[in-house]
This record gives C-alpha cells, structure tokens and sequence, in this order.
C-alpha cells in the first residue's frame, strides 16, 4: 500500500497476514485491506479457508469505515464472467456481513467491468468493496501492457473534503477537535488476566490506607474509583504495549526466517511456530472487540471476526448525521446536534414550570396509610454483605456501566478485597439519608427507535448509571417490594410476584370470553370496551413532589423519603450521541429508566389512579354459576406505565377521562390520545384486522457455531420470542409447522444428512438435545399459565373463568368458538397426568417433559440396534466432562449423520461408497480408526488406555466402542476417563 506523504493521517495498526496474502492498515476512521486469494484449481479449495479463517486476522480491528480490495480470485455474479461460472458463497456471506457495497457494481451496473483477460475467458477477479456511507466519486479501469490484469481505480473520499494548507487530524489528537471525550469502560480482558488481581489488591491496601485523609468513607469511595479507572487504563496500555512489541518483533523474525529459506530449507518448522505464535497473538485482540461491539456468543462460542465486525458496522448503521427540528429546519453538525437534543431533553426533563399545585382529590380519597412503623424498622435496618453481594449477581452482564466505568464484572472479580469497604459506605449512606454524589449522575444514550432517524422524537433515551449506585438501589427496591404488596391495588403487575404480566394478559383475554360466552349463554347483547391507556412520556413526567407526597401518605419513613429525594436532588445526565459524550441535562421531574428503583416507585405513583378506577367503574365481571354469590370484576389492570380499563357501559367513558384528566394534572402523566387504543366487544364490537409479523431470527452464516450451540442459541435466544404470546394464546398448527421448518433450516444449515427434530426434543438420556418443539412447548406454557392462575392463593379473574367453564363445559363435546381456547386445555389435561402441588416453572417442565416422553420417537440407529445398551451411550455423550465440540461431533457420529460416502450412497446422493484414499467402504468408523496410518496409531494408543482402564486385553476392544460406548466401569473416575477417551477422538 501506497500513499502520498501528508496527504492523509499517519497510519496505525497495520497488520499482515506471514503469507503474504493479506494486509490491512487504519487510517483515522478508515481500515483500508489489500488481499490477494488464493488461485487456480488448488486455490479453489483453498479459498473458503482463506476467507473464513485468515483474512479475519487482517480485520480484528476495524475502524469506522472500512475499503476491502485486491485480487479475489472469485466471482459473485454468473455475468462476472464470459466462461464457466462458479461463484463463491463464502466471499459473499463476507460481504454481506461486513455490509459492504461493489464499487463497480455501485457506479456502472450496466457495465461489464472484466479486469483479467485470458485465453479462453475474460473474468471481474479485482473489486473494490466500500462500506455504505462512504461516498465513492469515480472508478475506472486501465489496460496494463505488462500484465493479463488491468488495473481498476478507485477514488472515494475520506473524512470532510480538505482545502489547501488545512491540517488531517487523527480522531482525538490534541490540537484537533475530531473526537470529543468519549465513555470509558474497563477493558474485559484485563479481569481474566492472572496478573491484575494482585495488582489491584495491592493498590487497595495502599489506598485504604487513606481514609483519614477525606471527609467520609463516602468521599474516599468517589475518589477511589477514579484512581481504580487510572489503574486500570495503566495495566490495558501496558498490555497493548507488549502485545504489540511482540507481534513486531515476531514479524521481524518471519521476515529473516523467510529470507534464509532459500538457502537453508531447516528454517521450516521455526517459520510455522513463529507464524501460529502471529495468528495467536492477532486472535487475542478479539475478546475485548467482541465486548466492545456486543457480539453476541452462545455458549462455548468466541465471537469470530466477521461476527465482530457485523456487530461494529450495525453499530456505525446508527450514527446520526442530522435531525430536524420543531420548525421543519435541517440541524447538522455534531455539536449542533447536542444543542437540539440540549433544549429538547431540558424541556421535558427538567423542573416543570412554577405553578399551583393541583389538588390531590385522588389522594385523598383512596391513598390510606399502610406501611407500620415495624415496616419502617425493617427497611431502614442496616444492610448486610448477603443484601449487598445479591444486589450484585442480579446485575446484568455484558452492560455498559455510568461515567466511572466499572462493570458488573469488575465488582464480582474484586469482591472479596472490596466487600468491606463497599458494605461501609453503603450503611453509611443508609444512615446519613444520602448517597453519593456520583449515584446521581448519568449518561443519556440516545439509540435510534428505527433505520431511519429524521426527528429527535425517534431516538430512544437510556440512561446508563453506575454499577455501584444501582446495587444500593437493588438493595432499597428488594426492601421496598415487601410492602409494596399492601400499597399497591390487586390487579396491578409486579415483577416476582404470581400477578405478573402475564397473569394480567390472561385476565383481559378471558375478559373478552366472558363477555362472548355470556351473550350466548344468556341470549343477551352485552357489550363492553377494552381500553389501552398510553401516557406521554411517563417516566420522564412523574413530578417529584407529588411521588413523595403519595409516599408519606402510604405511611413510608420521612427519613427513608428523604433517601429516596438524594438520588434526584440535583441529579444530572450527559448527553451521548453518536458515541460522544456531550452537554449536561439537570434533571426536575421523573424517575430514570435503568435504575432498580424506577418501576417500583412508578407503580407506587399511578397506584391511586389505578385504585379510583376500580372502585368507580363496572368492567367485567365473572358470571356466578354456582350461585355462591363470591364473584371478581376486572375494572383496570396495569404494568407500569401500560394501563388497560375495561369499561361496561358507554356512560362510564365520562367517568375515565374526568380520572385521567385528574390524575394529570396531579402526577404529571398526562394521557397521549393519539396512542390511547379501545377494543370494543360484545355489542360494542367492531372488525379490526390483525397484521402478520415476521422477522429475522438469526443470521449465522459466518459463525462456526456447531450443532448443540445452535440448539443452545434456539433454544435461548430465537424460540423464546414465541413463548410471550404462547403463554395466552396456543399456537396455531400452521405456525408451529412453519417454526419447525425454520428450525430445521437453521440446525443443519444445508447439512445433507440430518437428526429428525422428533429425535432432537428428547431429552439427552434417551438421545436427544432437548431441543424446545414449538407446538409441544406453547401448549405446556398456555396451560401452565391458566393452571397457575386458577391456583392462585389470591382469586383472579382467569382463575374464577377456568373454573366457570369447567362448570358450563366440562361434560359437553363441542364446546362453543367464544370459549376454544377451553378445548386445548382440556385435551392437553386429558392426556397427561398433570401433577399437584407443583407450580410455575417447574409445572411447565413436567408438563413439557411428559408430552415429549408421551411421543414414540426413537433415534434411528437405536431402532437398528436395540440389543446395544443405549442408555449408557446417551450418557456418555451427553457428558459435562467433554467440550462442546467435542460432544457435538460423537453426537452427529453415533447418529450416522456425517457425510461419509456409504451414508451419501444410501441415501442416493452419490454413485459409490468407496473411501477415495484407500478403496475400502467409507464408513465414520473407517475414518476413525482403519484408513489412514494416522487414524490406526490414534485407535492403538486409545485402545491401550482403555484397556487399562478397564482391565482388559487390549485386543479384545473392537473400535466399535466409538460409536457404541456402551463399556461400563464401575469406578467412576476410571468411567469419566473413559468417556474422555472415547469423546476426543
């Protein structure tokens, strides 16, 4: 690569493939990669690895734009070439990926563009590939009188169009103002490096030594942390240092080593050590990229270049380049845009305007004094190590931490030196009725609600607290869930309690039922209206002063109060857009979405509307079919901010809006009548159509993910977006079919020779991967759900319906479309032994369990041979002791899915079953043991150990046992040494 000198910034991390192939180098904000792949007909095998495996070394950090060019040695396109088209479709995964444009392709569709002429056929082999939004200005090609190649010329621009005399900054130099301060985050890496703990332990003990030297332990901890963040940003450029020094100084080595091999053909084995040590020391600088990109990984999977660098273009996707305005005009410019998002979020965050407060007649008729002073006692006791350490595991991982940096991940890693000193300025703060300073500040990350951002109303606010702020708050918000029981109304939604989110679905679902069945049983015309109350900005709106007031008024300590009032006295966030840390907004109204305290005190401030509501209004009431006279009426239900009523007559309408109104004008939560919905039923009914959702689940074309990590990842990541609906609504046939399809696409991604997904569900004891079935799944949560519901200590109105249909149906065989959805509950019920006393998760998984085991499905080759001990081998397959890969491998072996040549000649996708290296059947048990030199030395010396092991001849194992492990030993460490032994080969 070459440059003109000054036209550009100076070039950093440059990295170079030992063979030549490929290299890349960053220029500012530009990664620019030169590659040269593989050619020939040799090459063509070789070029899958070539892309797949060593052009991601070249790419393991990529800047914010990113120029891939040079020989690729392959086409996309069957018009990229005049002879026999093959195209590559591992080049274009990586494109596509990398999200990357044809510059060719981009400026002349409609030319050919052949940049190599040969004897027989002209090919487009050279290409430019540029990310989207870097703009190209012209590409041409050049005929080259010395080559069969001609040359193909890009010109693009770079950064901001410079005039003469104007100076190039890199991004945060010094005297250049490319980059402001941005969020520091401690390096991932350094928790897992041996060498930090004693390091930061050390630093510990000098620093506690310095307590006397502040005001309080408080202050001591605030000054701590930034002292911590200079360590640490100390240990990770000491890090980077080495690691760079050595990658320098082996491919200076390489680089004599290669030179001498001409002359001196012993120097190979050195110049292979010396490479591997490269592509190692290049793979290290992965993790750190994957953290900062949030590349997701399954389990046992590292996050692979291609996977990071999708991951750091989908987050460039998201930079905003302008916005407009109130009065319609353009705003452009990064510090312009952080002044428009300055007066915007000042407005509506900061303290409302001076006016008379409103008053509080919700208040005062339905907030009545709950908490007793014992109440009070409990949660203004000190904290203890327990409460704090389990505030910390609830922490979620891979997060991004406030303005100090430090992670959930770092607390857990130096726990046992900090523990002391962090439970003492928590019971400190506990006492003095304040936190610290910096438990008030935050970062306002603005992330786009959409692909395309045209108003600053489409970018989603999240605020970002400290880590240490929101484990004090955890604390206080698992204190405050104890009584929030008696503050709260019984149809609001509380996380951890048994009326959650979903339990309040099933009551406006049977709701709708009741409303249905009711009119047919009765022969009446009754109607009712489902109404969804949607508040503007709520969390942002709740005035501070009316929380407190409602809080006092539900009996909670003053001096608890005045806690809870620190973490919003003077409370500030910095604006973050498009990864830069901008102006400063002071906070006056609303609770912070992010901090463990905000739901709570949230529910607690609507909880008089909610209250009113269900006294005033009628709703819908479960039908006394017993005669005992109990009944139960849902009127209003909500989950935070998301408030449903249910209205009964037409006249109660006047009666809600006078609430809400009310309600406003006290808390600040006014109602958005744009996206205030009703859904009227019975003879208020009307027809609205229902929309088709559809979407991406995964895309994982360039991720080596092996089988049981792909059953992982559906199983955790993709199937669960089904189970919410699930839950409430059964899943249609035709969707479960569809689903499955997908899965199956998905599991074997074009694999030839498959495992049945029947097979796949059952658990790993009897063969399987315990795969989730859709349709079995979603049956077992829809009647969990309503299992649980009926079985509520506290009657719900989903409950009480079970049981009136039990009543009205439970004797009749064709039971009404108003009530269907009782069908599939019974018939499930009727099949399966459902058991007492057994509750939430743990039905689901019996339930689940017995519908699986309730299936005759059995592996194929256990079929084939049922006289084998199979519940041995399913055991030692399914062994914890192995690794991933490993598991996967035997697992796809004993079932007879590899793509040996006997399997392809069984199943008529090839004409002979012949192995191509000896001539023998080409069988896996072939590969493993009988047809290279290789494999029989690997089987003699497994074949030995496992004859010591088990105390036999080692003639008389038959390589079998590989695929049939069926020995048992009866000393387990000897057995777990055996499964090891037969797993890794």
């Amino acid at each position: 690569m070459l440059w003109r000198e000054g036209l550009l910034p100076q070039p950093t991390n440059i990295v170079k493939l030992p063979n030549g192939r490929a290299m890349s180098v960053r220029i500012g904000d530009v990664t620019i990669a030169n590659v040269y792949a593989p050619a020939g007909s040799r090459g063509r095998r070789e070029r899958p690895r070539f892309f797949f495996e060593e052009l991601p070394l070249v790419l393991a950090d990529v800047a914010e734009h990113l120029i891939l060019a040079g020989d690729f040695n392959a086409i996309l396109n069957k018009d990229d070439t005049t002879g026999v088209a093959t195209p590559c479709p591992v080049l274009r995964s990586v494109v596509e990926s990398l999200r990357l444009r044809d510059a060719w392709k981009t400026l002349r569709p409609h030319e050919q563009g052949f940049t190599y002429t040969g004897s027989s056929c002209a090919s487009r082999l050279d290409k430019w590939y540029v990310t989207k939004d870097l703009p190209l200005l012209s590409v041409e090609i050049h005929a080259a009188p010395v080559s069969d190649y001609a040359a193909l010329l890009l010109q693009v621009q770079i950064g901001n169009p410079m005039r003469a005399g104007e100076v190039a900054y890199l991004p945060g130099a010094p005297d250049g103002t490319a980059n402001r301060r941005k969020l520091w985050k401690v390096d991932p890496t350094l928790l897992s490096n041996p060498a930090f703990l004693p390091r930061f332990e050390g630093f510990w003990a000098s620093w506690r030594r310095k307590i006397g030297q502040f005001e309080d332990i408080v202050a001591w901890w605030e000054a701590g942390k930034t002292r911590i963040r200079s360590l640490c940003s100390a240990l990770s450029r000491e890090a980077r240092k080495d690691s760079t020094s050595m990658l320098r100084f082996l491919n200076d080595v390489l680089d004599e080593l290669v030179a001498a091999r001409t002359a001196d053909s012993s120097v190979e084995p050195r110049i292979d050590t010396v490479t591997k040590r490269i592509n190692e020391l290049l793979a290290q600088r992965l993790p750190a990229l994957a953290a900062r990109a949030k590349a997701q990984a399954v389990d046992g999977e590292v996050p692979g270049v291609y996977q990071v660098a999708a991951a750091l273009r989908r987050k460039a996707a998201t930079k905003v380049e302008s916005l407009q305005d109130d009065a319609g005009n353009e705003v452009r410019g990064q510090h312009e845009l952080e002044q428009h998002a300055l007066r915007h979020f000042s407005a509506i965050l900061g303290a409302p305007p001076s006016a008379p407060p409103a008053p509080p007649r919700l208040l005062l008729e339905v907030a009545e004094k709950v908490i007793t002073a014992e109440d009070n006692t409990t949660l203004l006791k000190d904290i203890t190590e327990e409460e704090l350490l389990k505030a910390l595991k609830l922490s979620p991982r891979g997060r991004s931490p406030g303005d100090d940096g430090l992670t959930a991940e770092f607390y857990l890693v130096v726990w046992n030196v900090v523990k002391a000193d962090f439970l003492a300025v928590a019971n400190e703060m506990l006492r003095r009725r304040r936190v610290a300073p910096s438990h008030t500040r935050g970062v306002m990350t603005l992330i786009p609600k959409a692909n395309t951002v045209s108003k600053i109303n489409d970018l989603r606010p999240v605020t970002l607290l400290n880590v240490d702020g929101k484990v004090f708050s955890r604390v206080l918000a698992r204190r405050l869930d104890a009584v929030q029981g008696k503050v709260l109304h019984g149809m609001q939604v509380r996380g951890g309690h048994p009326r959650n989110m979903h339990g309040a679905l099933l009551d406006l679902r049977d709701a709708v039922s009741i409303v249905d069945v009711t009119n047919r049983q009765r022969g009446t015309s009754v109607g009712a209206c489902l109404v969804s109350v949607d508040f503007a900005g709520a969390f942002n709106n709740l005035l501070h002063e009316y929380l407190w007031e409602v809080l006092r008024r539900y009996g909670l300590d003053g001096s608890l109060i005045a806690l809870l009032q620190s973490l919003y006295a003077g409370a500030s966030t910095v604006i973050r857009l498009n990864g830069r840390l901008g102006p400063l907004v002071w906070l006056g109204r609303g609770v912070r979405q992010g901090c463990p305290l905000s739901m709570l005190l949230f529910n607690i401030a609507i909880s008089p509307l909610m209250k009113f509501l269900c006294r005033r209004l009628g709703g819908v009431t479960l039908p006394d079919v017993t005669g005992a006279g109990a009944t139960i009426k849902l009127a209003a239900t909500s989950y935070v901010d998301d408030a449903t009523v249910v209205l009964a007559q037409p006249e109660e309408v006047p009666i809600l809006m006078d609430a809400l109104e009310g309600f406003g004008a006290e808390s600040g939560l006014l109602i958005n009548v744009a996206k205030t919905k009703a859904l009227p039923l019975g003879s208020w009914r009307t027809s609205t159509p229902l929309p088709r959702c559809g979407g991406v689940l995964v895309d994982a074309r360039l991720r080596a993910l092996n089988l049981l990590q792909r059953v992982f990842y559906a199983n955790t990541y993709a199937l669960p977006l089904l189970w919410h609906c699930a839950q409430v609504l059964p899943m249609p046939a035709g969707v479960a079919k569809d689903a499955k399809m997908a899965l199956s696409r998905f599991l074997w991604a074009g694999e030839p020779l498959r495992v049945a997904l029947d097979v796949l569900v059952l658990p790993p004891s009897r063969g399987g991967l315990g795969l989730h079935d859709p349709a079995l799944k979603s049956r077992s949560l829809f009647v969990t759900r309503w299992l649980t519901a009926s079985r509520a200590t506290e009657p719900t109105l989903s409950g009480g319906w079970l049981e009136v249909l039990h009543e009205l149906y439970e004797d009749v065989e064709n039971v009404p479309p108003a009530a269907g959805l009782y069908n599939t509950f019974r018939a499930t019920c009727s099949e399966l032994d459902v058991p007492a006393g057994v509750e939430g998760r743990q039905l689901n998984r019996a339930l689940l369990q017995a519908m699986v085991l309730k299936s005759s499905a059995v592996p194929r080759v256990q079929r084939r041979s049922p006289a084998v001990g199979w519940s041995t081998v399913w055991a030692r397959i399914a062994s914890k002791a192995l690794p991933l890969r490993a598991r996967s491998a035997w697992f796809r072996a004993v079932h007879d899915v590899l793509p040996t040549n006997a399997r392809l000649k069984a199943t008529n996708q090839v004409d002979d079953a012949a192995c191509r290296a000896c001539g023998a059947e080409d069988t896996v048990l072939h590969r493993l043991a009988a047809c290279q030199p290789a494999s029989k030395n690997i089987w003699a010396w497994t074949a030995a150990e496992l004859a010591a092991l088990a105390k036999v001849a080692p003639t008389s194992l038959d390589p079998a046992v590989l695929l049939v492990p069926d020995m048992v030993i009866k000393d387990r460490a000897a057995d777990e040494a055996t499964t090891w032994l037969l797993g890794m080969v």
